[in-house]
């Protein structure tokens, strides 16, 4: 105890201009901006349940928040704290029909006038709800 400074730096072989540099360090501005950015960040990636990519943060932080960054800026700072979106699969399946009857053959082929043929065909809707609707079309 009791040691001046500088002989303790010239015993670490550090130079005093090292000290006053480390002592009087300030973040810069740009360091400042990036750190708020972060902190930002991973309150939009917590909120919503880390699904959200960069893309989809930074559109939040420019039209909600109004901050301007770009997607780059913000994928750059997701990797820096290991941030990545995880993707949500859609749990639907959907619906099938089964019928015991053997397939018929194609009659058309052999027809020379396909006037009088109709066509049809049945699409599987998804509702809101997770409910499933059918739409059939008739083609003439």
């Amino acid at each position: 105890m009791g040691h001046r400074i500088t002989s303790v730096l010239s015993a670490l072989n550090i130079a005093r201009s090292t000290y006053y540099q480390w002592k009087n360090w300030h973040p810069s501005q740009q360091e400042t901006r990036r750190n708020a950015l972060k902190m930002a960040i991973k309150a939009v990636y917590n909120t919503n349940r880390g699904i959200y990519g960069y893309r989809r943060i930074a559109a939040f932080l420019r039209f909600i928040l109004n901050t301007e960054v770009g997607d780059r800026l913000v994928w750059e700072l997701m990797n820096e704290m290991c941030l990545k979106s995880r993707t949500v699969r859609k749990s639907y399946k959907k619906p099938t029909t089964t019928t015991d009857t053997p397939q018929k053959p194609n009659l058309m082929k052999n027809l020379d006038d396909l006037s009088g043929v109709l066509t049809t065909d049945i699409t599987y809707i998804q509702l809101m709800n997770r409910d499933w609707v059918y739409l059939a079309t008739v083609y003439d």
